[in-house]
């Protein structure tokens, strides 16, 4: 087994690819997130902030109608819709 090495801040940097000169947001991309249901809502929160974290340049959400608003506020970076669901709670058609 390796030698064991602590992931410092200066380490986790030196892991991270380069920023493109002249980078915007249209450069770093798109994700789009359908996910979520009244009774989980953790998981959009959480794949939200994971896009974020990685870089994505632009953040897009489709979660349930009664989810709506309050993505939004908690992700004030992101485009969030609110889509039809079921009467349990969870995205419909």
């Amino acid at each position: 087994m390796g030698a064991v090495t602590p992931l410092t801040e200066h380490v986790l940097r030196g892991m991270a690819p380069p920023k493109p000169e002249g980078d915007s947001k249209d450069g770093r991309g798109c994700v789009l997130i359908v996910a979520g249901c009244t009774g989980l809502p953790g998981a959009v929160l959480l794949s939200a902030n994971a896009a974020m974290r990685v870089g994505a340049g632009k953040l897009q959400i489709g979660v349930c109608r009664d989810l709506a608003i309050a993505v939004g506020i908690a992700v004030p970076e992101a485009l969030v819709v609110g889509l039809a669901q079921t009467e349990g709670g969870g995205i419909g058609r």
